[in-house]
Protein backbone atom coordinates (compact mmCIF):
# COMPACT_ATOMS: atom_id res chain seq x y z
CA UNK A 1 0.00 0.00 0.00
CA UNK A 2 0.92 3.33 -0.75
CA UNK A 3 -0.66 6.33 1.44
CA UNK A 4 -0.07 9.98 0.35
CA UNK A 5 -1.23 12.19 3.54
CA UNK A 6 -2.36 16.11 3.18
CA UNK A 7 1.36 16.50 0.85
CA UNK A 8 1.70 20.24 0.17
CA UNK A 9 4.85 21.26 -2.19
CA UNK A 10 5.64 25.08 -3.27
CA UNK A 11 8.26 25.73 -5.84
CA UNK A 12 10.24 28.92 -5.12
CA UNK A 13 9.26 31.70 -5.66
CA UNK A 14 5.32 31.21 -4.81
CA UNK A 15 3.92 27.99 -6.76
CA UNK A 16 1.93 26.12 -5.04
CA UNK A 17 2.32 22.37 -6.77
CA UNK A 18 0.29 20.20 -4.66
CA UNK A 19 -2.28 21.42 -2.23
CA UNK A 20 -3.05 19.40 0.46
CA UNK A 21 -3.11 16.11 -1.54
CA UNK A 22 -4.02 12.60 -0.06
CA UNK A 23 -4.79 9.75 -2.26
CA UNK A 24 -3.97 5.55 -1.38
CA UNK A 25 -2.57 3.17 -4.31
CA UNK A 26 -3.75 -0.69 -3.10
CA UNK A 27 -2.99 -4.11 -4.33
CA UNK A 28 -4.43 -4.36 -7.30
CA UNK A 29 -5.03 -0.78 -8.53
CA UNK A 30 -4.15 0.19 -11.92
CA UNK A 31 -4.50 4.37 -10.90
CA UNK A 32 -4.81 6.64 -13.26
CA UNK A 33 -3.87 10.20 -12.96
CA UNK A 34 -5.77 12.81 -15.29
CA UNK A 35 -4.78 16.13 -15.48
CA UNK A 36 -3.17 19.00 -17.85
CA UNK A 37 0.08 19.62 -18.04
CA UNK A 38 1.23 21.39 -15.64
CA UNK A 39 -1.55 20.04 -12.72
CA UNK A 40 1.51 18.14 -10.40
CA UNK A 41 1.36 14.99 -11.48
CA UNK A 42 5.00 13.93 -12.49
CA UNK A 43 5.95 16.13 -8.91
CA UNK A 44 3.52 13.58 -7.13
CA UNK A 45 5.28 11.11 -8.67
CA UNK A 46 8.88 12.35 -7.47
CA UNK A 47 7.65 13.17 -3.67
CA UNK A 48 6.49 9.23 -3.98
CA UNK A 49 9.58 7.82 -4.81
CA UNK A 50 11.89 10.23 -2.39
CA UNK A 51 13.57 12.32 -5.33
CA UNK A 52 11.57 15.15 -3.91
CA UNK A 53 10.37 16.14 -0.39
CA UNK A 54 7.16 17.60 -0.14
CA UNK A 55 7.11 21.11 2.63
CA UNK A 56 4.35 19.01 4.80
CA UNK A 57 2.52 15.74 4.54
CA UNK A 58 3.24 12.23 4.96
CA UNK A 59 3.91 9.60 2.31
CA UNK A 60 4.29 5.94 3.24
CA UNK A 61 5.42 3.43 1.10
CA UNK A 62 4.35 -0.26 2.18
CA UNK A 63 4.61 1.53 5.74
CA UNK A 64 8.08 2.95 5.18
CA UNK A 65 8.22 6.90 5.92
CA UNK A 66 9.31 8.22 2.30
CA UNK A 67 10.92 11.77 4.04
CA UNK A 68 12.72 9.41 6.19
CA UNK A 69 13.69 6.89 4.56
CA UNK A 70 13.63 7.54 0.63
CA UNK A 71 15.84 4.97 -0.51
CA UNK A 72 13.96 2.37 1.66
CA UNK A 73 10.64 3.49 -0.34
CA UNK A 74 11.98 3.52 -3.33
CA UNK A 75 13.12 -0.19 -3.57
CA UNK A 76 9.60 -1.24 -3.37
CA UNK A 77 8.85 1.16 -7.02
CA UNK A 78 9.69 1.05 -10.70
CA UNK A 79 9.08 4.37 -12.18
CA UNK A 80 9.40 5.49 -15.78
CA UNK A 81 9.45 8.74 -16.49
CA UNK A 82 8.03 10.86 -19.72
CA UNK A 83 10.85 10.62 -22.33
CA UNK A 84 13.29 9.22 -19.99
CA UNK A 85 16.17 7.44 -21.29
CA UNK A 86 17.40 5.04 -18.88
CA UNK A 87 19.15 2.51 -20.71
CA UNK A 88 23.11 2.69 -21.68
CA UNK A 89 23.18 3.29 -25.38
CA UNK A 90 26.81 1.94 -26.05
CA UNK A 91 24.79 -1.51 -24.60
CA UNK A 92 22.44 -3.67 -26.62
CA UNK A 93 18.80 -4.58 -25.75
CA UNK A 94 19.65 -7.40 -24.55
CA UNK A 95 22.73 -6.21 -22.08
CA UNK A 96 20.80 -3.62 -20.73
CA UNK A 97 18.25 -5.84 -19.05
CA UNK A 98 20.60 -8.47 -18.30
CA UNK A 99 22.79 -5.44 -16.17
CA UNK A 100 19.72 -4.22 -14.56
CA UNK A 101 18.80 -7.36 -13.58
CA UNK A 102 22.12 -8.16 -12.19
CA UNK A 103 22.22 -4.33 -10.50
CA UNK A 104 18.84 -5.41 -8.70
CA UNK A 105 20.35 -8.21 -7.02
CA UNK A 106 19.45 -10.91 -9.49
CA UNK A 107 21.48 -13.87 -9.93
CA UNK A 108 22.70 -14.07 -13.87
CA UNK A 109 20.61 -16.91 -14.61
CA UNK A 110 17.44 -15.47 -13.12
CA UNK A 111 18.34 -12.16 -14.75
CA UNK A 112 18.93 -13.63 -18.02
CA UNK A 113 15.61 -15.83 -17.95
CA UNK A 114 13.80 -12.84 -17.05
CA UNK A 115 15.42 -10.78 -19.85
CA UNK A 116 14.12 -13.31 -22.39
CA UNK A 117 10.65 -13.27 -20.59
CA UNK A 118 10.44 -9.44 -20.96
CA UNK A 119 11.74 -9.53 -24.33
CA UNK A 120 9.12 -11.68 -25.63
CA UNK A 121 6.19 -9.97 -23.56
CA UNK A 122 7.38 -6.68 -25.29
CA UNK A 123 7.88 -8.12 -28.78
CA UNK A 124 11.42 -7.14 -28.24
CA UNK A 125 13.49 -10.26 -29.04
CA UNK A 126 14.05 -8.84 -32.69
CA UNK A 127 16.17 -6.16 -31.47
CA UNK A 128 18.02 -7.84 -28.69
CA UNK A 129 20.85 -7.33 -30.30
CA UNK A 130 20.29 -3.68 -31.55
CA UNK A 131 22.24 -1.27 -29.17
CA UNK A 132 20.13 1.34 -27.56
CA UNK A 133 21.41 4.24 -29.16
CA UNK A 134 20.14 2.97 -32.92
CA UNK A 135 16.37 2.77 -31.46
CA UNK A 136 13.71 4.86 -32.29
CA UNK A 137 12.03 7.08 -30.17
CA UNK A 138 9.13 4.79 -29.33
CA UNK A 139 11.53 1.43 -28.80
CA UNK A 140 13.94 3.47 -26.48
CA UNK A 141 10.60 4.43 -24.51
CA UNK A 142 9.50 0.62 -24.83
CA UNK A 143 12.81 -0.37 -23.64
CA UNK A 144 12.58 2.33 -20.76
CA UNK A 145 9.80 -0.04 -19.82
CA UNK A 146 11.45 -3.05 -20.35
CA UNK A 147 14.11 -2.31 -17.47
CA UNK A 148 11.45 -1.30 -15.11
CA UNK A 149 10.19 -4.88 -15.36
CA UNK A 150 13.60 -5.94 -14.43
CA UNK A 151 13.61 -4.46 -10.57
CA UNK A 152 10.97 -6.70 -9.87
CA UNK A 153 9.24 -3.82 -7.86
CA UNK A 154 5.66 -4.47 -6.07
CA UNK A 155 4.49 -0.88 -7.60
CA UNK A 156 4.88 0.26 -10.92
CA UNK A 157 4.67 3.95 -11.77
CA UNK A 158 4.29 5.29 -15.67
CA UNK A 159 4.66 8.57 -16.50
CA UNK A 160 2.92 9.09 -20.18
CA UNK A 161 3.78 5.10 -21.12
CA UNK A 162 2.30 5.41 -24.68
CA UNK A 163 4.36 8.73 -25.98
CA UNK A 164 6.14 8.00 -29.15
CA UNK A 165 4.94 4.42 -29.08
CA UNK A 166 3.30 3.23 -32.32
CA UNK A 167 -0.39 1.50 -32.16
CA UNK A 168 1.38 -2.30 -32.12
CA UNK A 169 3.45 -1.12 -29.19
CA UNK A 170 0.38 0.67 -27.18
CA UNK A 171 -1.31 -3.04 -27.38
CA UNK A 172 1.68 -4.49 -25.84
CA UNK A 173 2.04 -2.17 -22.99
CA UNK A 174 -1.94 -1.98 -22.74
CA UNK A 175 -2.71 -5.61 -22.72
CA UNK A 176 0.73 -6.51 -19.82
CA UNK A 177 -1.31 -3.91 -17.67
CA UNK A 178 -3.91 -5.44 -17.97
CA UNK A 179 -3.47 -9.16 -17.92
CA UNK A 180 -3.66 -11.08 -14.55
CA UNK A 181 0.10 -11.97 -13.28
CA UNK A 182 2.24 -11.38 -10.39
CA UNK A 183 5.16 -9.00 -11.93
CA UNK A 184 3.98 -5.69 -9.62
CA UNK A 185 1.24 -5.73 -6.55
CA UNK A 186 -0.58 -1.93 -8.13
CA UNK A 187 0.25 0.84 -11.35
CA UNK A 188 0.10 4.22 -10.98
CA UNK A 189 0.10 6.05 -14.28
CA UNK A 190 -0.14 9.75 -15.36
CA UNK A 191 -1.51 9.83 -19.19
CA UNK A 192 -3.53 12.26 -21.48
CA UNK A 193 -4.19 8.90 -23.89
CA UNK A 194 -8.34 9.01 -22.66
CA UNK A 195 -8.39 5.35 -24.97
CA UNK A 196 -5.74 4.25 -23.15
CA UNK A 197 -6.20 5.45 -19.84
CA UNK A 198 -9.84 3.82 -20.20
CA UNK A 199 -8.88 0.63 -21.17
CA UNK A 200 -6.10 0.22 -18.66
CA UNK A 201 -7.29 2.17 -15.25
CA UNK A 202 -9.58 0.73 -12.99
CA UNK A 203 -9.07 3.84 -10.47
CA UNK A 204 -9.30 7.31 -11.59
CA UNK A 205 -8.12 10.37 -10.17
CA UNK A 206 -8.65 13.87 -11.85
CA UNK A 207 -6.11 16.48 -10.89
CA UNK A 208 -5.75 20.76 -11.21
CA UNK A 209 -3.41 22.86 -9.32
CA UNK A 210 -2.15 20.48 -7.70
CA UNK A 211 -5.46 19.76 -6.11
CA UNK A 212 -7.58 16.72 -6.49
CA UNK A 213 -10.72 17.52 -8.14
CA UNK A 214 -12.08 14.17 -8.16
CA UNK A 215 -11.88 10.59 -7.89
CA UNK A 216 -13.65 7.13 -8.69
CA UNK A 217 -13.90 4.25 -10.28
CA UNK A 218 -14.41 3.19 -13.99
CA UNK A 219 -18.07 1.68 -13.54
CA UNK A 220 -18.25 5.49 -13.91
CA UNK A 221 -17.61 5.31 -17.67
CA UNK A 222 -18.76 3.04 -20.03
CA UNK A 223 -16.56 4.50 -23.27
CA UNK A 224 -13.38 6.57 -23.44
CA UNK A 225 -15.81 9.17 -24.52
CA UNK A 226 -17.56 8.81 -21.24
CA UNK A 227 -14.51 9.34 -19.40
CA UNK A 228 -13.71 12.47 -21.39
CA UNK A 229 -17.09 14.26 -21.02
CA UNK A 230 -16.72 13.80 -16.89
CA UNK A 231 -13.23 14.95 -17.18
CA UNK A 232 -13.70 18.02 -18.80
CA UNK A 233 -16.70 18.44 -16.72
CA UNK A 234 -14.42 18.80 -13.59
CA UNK A 235 -12.33 21.04 -15.08
CA UNK A 236 -14.65 23.19 -15.97
CA UNK A 237 -16.57 22.96 -12.37
CA UNK A 238 -13.24 23.66 -10.71
CA UNK A 239 -12.47 26.13 -12.58
CA UNK A 240 -16.00 28.16 -12.40
CA UNK A 241 -15.53 27.41 -8.21
CA UNK A 242 -12.22 29.46 -8.48
CA UNK A 243 -13.29 31.94 -10.14
CA UNK A 244 -16.37 32.36 -8.21
CA UNK A 245 -14.15 31.82 -5.50
CA UNK A 246 -11.73 34.60 -6.19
Amino acid sequence: MIVVQNVNKIYPPHRHVLRDLSLELNNGDRLILLGPNGAGKTTLIKCIIGLTAPDSGRIYVNGVDVVRNPNGARESIAVVFEEADNSYSYLNVFDNLLYFGLLNKRSRYEAKRRAEQIMAMLNLTPYADRLAQSLSRGMKQKLAFAIALMKGAPFLFLDEPTLGLDVESQHHIRALLTEKHNWWNAVLITTHDIPFAHAVGNQFVFIKDGTIIWRGTKEHFSTPADLETHFLAAIRSYQFSQEVGD
